[in-house]
C-alpha cells in the first residue's frame, strides 16, 4: 500500500495515526515527504531556526501531486493560537493564494501535476509586493499587506490545514502527493538565486534561515512513508502626485497593481516621434482575462490616436494608427513575463506582432501612411483625449519593463537577440531606451526590481 525507499530506519518506519516520531540532528537532504492518503490525522510539524516574526519572506518548495477538480489543496500553514499566519493554498477554482492573517491575494499560474514543481513564493512588507514563482518563472507581482508583520510562536503544518491551534483538520482539504527541499528565508531572495534554486546550481545560494530542508528539524503524525530523490522599490505614489525621472529605469519594471482611471506613466521621447517605421519592444505581464479591453501601449496629439497597441476585447492583440487598426491573433499574455514587439513601415505597409522572438504572420496595413509628432507616450490608460478621458475597465494591470522603441524596424536576428538578452550587438533605441528614459508616474504605481 506504501511506496518502499531505502533510508535511515527513522524516516523509513511507517507510523500509525496518533504516534509522533522526530528528527532534530539528520534533516531531510535527498529526501521527499510522501502523503498517499486524503486524510484528517496525517501532518508534518517544522521548527523553524528563529522566530517567524516576518517583515519579509521567501518560501520555496517542491510538489507535485495529482489532485485536480474543484477541491482546495493546502499546501503550508503557519499558524498560532488564534490567526492563520501564513497559509498557502490551491483554491477550488484552481488559483493559488497565499493568506496573512486575513483575506489573501491571488495568482494565476499553470496547475500542480504529477511531476515535481518547484513553487516559491515572495513577500515583503514595506511595499506589498508579492508574486509566485513556478520552476523559476514569476508571475506578475501584486500588492497586498503592505505594513504587515507576521506574529511568530505559532506552528508550522504541512499536510493539513489547522482550523484552530494545530487541530481542526478536514480531510477534504489536505495535501495528496509529494513534498520536498522546503526552504525559507526572512528576505526576498533576488531572482537570480530562484532560479538558480531550480536549476539546482546552489553554490551561492543562501541557505534558508528560517528552514533549511538539509538541517530541518520536523515532527511527523499520521501515516507516512518517507523517500529518497535521487525588490528595490519606489515610494507607493498617491493618486493626482506625480514623480519624474530622468536617470532611466534599467534592471525596474513598472507594477500597476490596480484598475483604475488615474493612474498611469508618460514617457519622453528622445526624438520627435515623425514617424514612416518603428520597431516598438516591450516586456509585459498580465493576469487580466475575459472579455476586457487592455492597452498595452498609447500614443496620442491633440486630435488622434497615432499609435495604440490593444489586447482586444475577443482576445486577439492589434495597434491602430490614426484609424481602423490591424489584428493578430497570437497567443495571451499571462503572469510570466512575455516579450511583444510590433514591427511596421510606412512604404510596404508590412507590420508584424513578435512574441517571445517569434513573428506572427505579417499584414499589409496603412503603407505610405506617416505618424505624426508633438504627442504623449501614455502607459497603463488609453486617452481618449488629449492626456485624459481614461477608462478604468481598459486600464492596464500587471507588470510593463524593457520599453524600447526604434524609427526603423528592426531585423529578426536583432528581435531574437533582444528576447535572449544578447543585446551586445543590438542598438540601443533612439526613441525609448529603457536604460535612461525619461518618465513621470501619476497615481498609484510602483517602480520595483525588474527580479
Amino acid at each position: 500500500m506504501f511506496p518502499c525507499c531505502e533510508m535511515g530506519v527513522l524516516v523509513a518506519t511507517l507510523l500509525l495515526s496518533g504516534v509522533a516520531i522526530s528528527a532534530a540532528d539528520a534533516g531531510l537532504y535527498g529526501k521527499a515527504l510522501v502523503f498517499p492518503y486524503e486524510t484528517d490525522n496525517s501532518y508534518i510539524t517544522l521548527t523553524p531556526q528563529k522566530p517567524m516574526e516576518l517583515k519579509a519572506f521567501t518560501l520555496c518548495m517542491k510538489l507535485a501531486t495529482e489532485l485536480k477538480g474543484k477541491r482546495e489543496i493546502i499546501l503550508f500553514a503557519f499558524r498560532t493560537g488564534d490567526f492563520d499566519e501564513l497559509n498557502v493554498w490551491r483554491e477550488l477554482d484552481g488559483r493559488y493564494s497565499f493568506y496573512l492573517s486575513g483575506e489573501g491575494v491571488f495568482f494565476d499560474i499553470p496547475q500542480l501535476n504529477t511531476f515535481k514543481t518547484q513553487l516559491c513564493i515572495t513577500w515583503e512588507s514595506t511595499t506589498g509586493l508579492s508574486a509566485v514563482w513556478l520552476d523559476g518563472k514569476r508571475s506578475v507581482r501584486k500588492v497586498y499587506k503592505s505594513g504587515h508583520t507576521i506574529r511568530p510562536k505559532g506552528t508550522v503544518i504541512l499536510g493539513q490545514d489547522p482550523d484552530n491551534y494545530v487541530g481542526g483538520f478536514d480531510a477534504a482539504q489536505s495535501f495528496v502527493g509529494e513534498i520536498s527541499d522546503v526552504n525559507m528565508w526572512d528576505y526576498v531572495l533576488p531572482e537570480s538565486q530562484i532560479k538558480a534554486l531550480y536549476s539546482c546550481s546552489t553554490r551561492h545560494v543562501p541557505r534558508g534561515n528560517i528552514f533549511d530542508w538539509e538541517t530541518i528539524e520536523y515532527q511527523i503524525r499520521g501515516k507516512f512513508p518517507c523517500c529518497e530523490m535521487g525588490v528595490l522599490v519606489a515610494t507607493l505614489l498617491l493618486s493626482g502626485v506625480a514623480i519624474s525621472a530622468a536617470d532611466g529605469l534599467y534592471g525596474k519594471a513598472l507594477v500597476f497593481p490596480y484598475e483604475t482611471d488615474n493612474s498611469y506613466v508618460t514617457l519622453t521621447p528622445q526624438k520627435p516621434m515623425e514617424l514612416k517605421a518603428f520597431t516598438l519592444c516591450m516586456k509585459l505581464a498580465t493576469e487580466l482575462k475575459g472579455k476586457r479591453e487592455i492597452i498595452l501601449f498609447a500614443y496620442r496629439t491633440g486630435d488622434f490616436d497615432e499609435l495604440n497597441v490593444w489586447r482586444e476585447l475577443d482576445g486577439r492583440y492589434s495597434f491602430y494608427l490614426s484609424g481602423e487598426g490591424v489584428f493578430f491573433d497570437i497567443p495571451q499574455l499571462n503572469t510570466f513575463k512575455t516579450q511583444l514587439c510590433i514591427t511596421w513601415e510606412s512604404t510596404t505597409g508590412l507590420s508584424a506582432v513578435w512574441l517571445d522572438g517569434k513573428r506572427s504572420v505579417r499584414k499589409v496595413y496603412k503603407s505610405g501612411h506617416t505618424i505624426r509628432p508633438n504627442g504623449t507616450v501614455i502607459l497603463g490608460q488609453d486617452p481618449d483625449n488629449y492626456v485624459g478621458g481614461f477608462d478604468a475597465a481598459q486600464s492596464f494591470v500587471g507588470e510593463i519593463s524593457d520599453v524600447n522603441m526604434w524609427d526603423y524596424v528592426l531585423p529578426e536576428s536583432q528581435i531574437k537577440a533582444l528576447y535572449s538578452c544578447s543585446t551586445r550587438h543590438v542598438p540601443r533605441g533612439n526613441i525609448f531606451d529603457w536604460e535612461t528614459i525619461e518618465y513621470q508616474i501619476r497615481g498609484k504605481v510602483f517602480v520595483a526590481s525588474a527580479d
